[in-house]
């Protein structure tokens, strides 16, 4: 079987998200900083408080976020109702609602173009092309992220520069163009170094190390997830940590060392279910049940295959619904089931 890396897609506030306990503490500041904010200050604190939660708390999140809109609708101010829709497109990708994504990306995009923004436009396009990766339709994604990245090229926008270069690595990645992925993916660590950009060089760090994985280079795969996992962790990004703990999972799998595999895998599955990422809870069911499958223990990796099914199908990830029918086939097979693996062929 194939062991495939996570790779992190740098399309939201990635910087800004936060702890629980470290919001629950701010919490007194919070109201004091809203007391005194003038009505579309107001917006940017309702705003700047739903990035914290995005990927800890998302239902948090929605709730500030759905509190500047309504102020912002109030006040018929464009720049805060551009900059609401595209805090609610974010919140909507990042629990894999991606129509609902699209739409809200959608109104970004309206208000943005009344008000001649162009940056503002080129975020929607950004917007539109991170859903369109996430569902597999590379060239659409593509499509955007280049419209995208023309603007922030030409408007000095380093740090949305750095992740559409993220991203169209990603892209590369996936068609396993590893030369043209590690390309973008080492512009993009440097664009994060140059603004000292600690938790974009954590994922440009892991994105680098996925293509040394996919290429079997396992030293250097396990020496940049470790990196990334460090400065994860000093972070206290949980995203990042798990994502990191997974693809460490991956690398002593691909080497045959099951067991550690899966002290790594076990420690980052209900951290991912904590997030709530339905794609990253995906991907870390598919890493239990490989590892295993590869230990003989086929009812242990059919579970985790069924249930990593279930959700792929209920939020349309195209691309993972195929290889986990695939790995289905093959583990019934492997375990006697020939009737049920033709069935998943």
């Amino acid at each position: 079987m194939k062991w495939r890396s996570c790779l992190f897609s740098v399309t939201l506030l990635c910087a800004l998200s936060t702890t629980l306990s470290n919001a629950q503490g701010a919490s007194d500041s919070i109201k004091i900083i809203l007391s005194q904010a003038e009505d579309v200050q107001k917006v940017r604190v309702y705003l700047d408080i739903s990035a914290k939660y995005i990927f800890n708390i998302p239902d948090s999140s929605l709730h500030y976020a759905l509190l500047a809109l309504e102020l912002s609708l109030e006040l018929g101010d464009q720049e805060s109702l551009a900059d609401s829709y595209q805090t609610l497109g974010h919140i909507a990708f990042s629990i894999s609602r991606h129509d609902q994504a699209k739409q809200y990306y959608g109104k970004h995009f309206h208000h943005a173009q009344l008000l001649d923004d162009s940056v503002r436009m080129a975020m929607a396009w950004h917007g539109f092309g991170n859903v369109n990766l996430d569902i597999g339709n590379y060239d659409s994604a593509a499509h955007y992220y280049y419209k995208a990245l023309k603007v922030f090229q030409a408007r000095s926008q380093t740090a949305e520069l750095s992740k559409v270069l993220n991203n169209l690595g990603l892209i590369h990645y996936y068609q396993e163009e590893y030369n043209l992925a590690l390309n973008f993916f080492l512009q993009d660590l440097e664009n994060c170094t140059l603004l000292n950009d600690t938790s974009g060089i954590c994922f440009s760090l892991g994105n680098i190390g996925g293509v040394y994985l996919a290429e079997k280079n396992y030293d250097s795969a396990l020496h940049y997830f470790f990196s990334a996992l460090r400065i994860g962790r000093e972070l206290s990004d949980k995203t990042a940590e798990s994502y990191y703990l997974g693809n460490i999972g991956s690398v002593y799998a691909e080497q045959g060392k099951f067991d550690e595999a899966l002290m790594y895998l076990t420690e980052a599955l209900p951290i991912v279910r904590e997030i709530g990422d339905q794609g990253a809870i995906v991907d870390q069911l598919n890493y239990l049940a490989e590892a295993h499958h590869n230990l003989g223990r086929y009812s242990e990796a059919l579970d985790y295959y069924n249930e990593a099914l279930e959700i792929a199908l209920l939020t349309g990830l195209k691309p993972r619904i195929q290889y986990i029918y695939e790995c289905l086939s093959q583990t019934y097979e492997r375990s006697g089931r020939l009737e049920e693996s033709l069935k998943k062929l």
